[in-house]
């Protein structure tokens, strides 16, 4: 019989080892060299916009740049708090780096 403290060590180790990133079996994990077809780099910056009538709302913009691969993976939504469109295609590898800069 399996004491109840036990049960919750083991029922932790799983979980706490996919978060951190370790393989379950006893052999390393071969990592393969990633190569994206399309880096991004996202930033949030602060604004304000009138959503509803009275005092502006407090909203997060995202400004997006294309690092690497086709400048037309990202469109730009002027004058909207919603962020840049993100124009991928299916099985194509994106590498995106969120840069925070937020204070």
């Amino acid at each position: 019989m399996i004491s109840r403290r036990d049960f919750l060590r083991y029922a932790g180790i799983g979980p706490a080892g996919l978060i951190a990133g370790l393989p379950l079996s006893g052999r390393a994990a071969v990592r393969q060299p990633f190569t994206p077809d399309v880096a991004l780099e996202l930033e949030p910056r602060p604004d304000s916009l009138a959503l509803l009538p009275g005092a502006p709302t407090r909203v997060w913009k995202y400004r997006a740049r294309v690092l690497h691969g086709d400048a037309a993976s990202v469109q730009p939504l002027p004058g909207s708090w919603l962020g840049p469109t993100l124009h991928l295609r299916r099985g194509q590898r994106v590498q995106i780096d969120f840069v925070n800069r937020l204070e």
